[in-house]
């Protein structure tokens, strides 16, 4: 319940266009969070709004960190891992989280 700002977007796939004319249905759903951070796997699909026809149009990683009244990062809640689905999309999402801090390192010192 805080506005975000998006901190990194990854893997995103585009699978089929959007025509004019046609509804876009976002989908999203929290993999994982951290001290001052969350990941969203997010879908996009298209709908024809006459046939109810969906296509998967595309696919990406988001991580976003909310922001305190101070504008700054502020802390995130955990995520409720109950379910082994859960625990595997976190553990995912921390190995991401580490490649990602490690891409940033490693381009910040070249």
């Amino acid at each position: 319940r805080r506005p975000v700002v998006t901190a990194s977007m990854d893997e995103l796939h585009f699978h089929a266009q959007i025509r004019v004319g046609m509804v876009a249905a976002l989908e999203a759903r929290v993999n994982a969070t951290f001290d001052r951070s969350l990941e969203l796997e997010v879908t996009v699909h298209s709908e024809n709004p006459v046939t109810g026809e969906r296509k998967h149009c595309c696919s990406a990683l988001l991580t976003f960190a909310p922001l305190g009244d101070d504008f700054r990062p502020t802390a995130v809640r955990p995520l409720a891992l109950d379910s082994d689905d859960a625990r595997k999309r976190q553990a995912a999402g921390a190995a991401r989280r580490a490649q990602r801090l490690a891409n940033r390192k490693q381009t910040q010192g070249s």
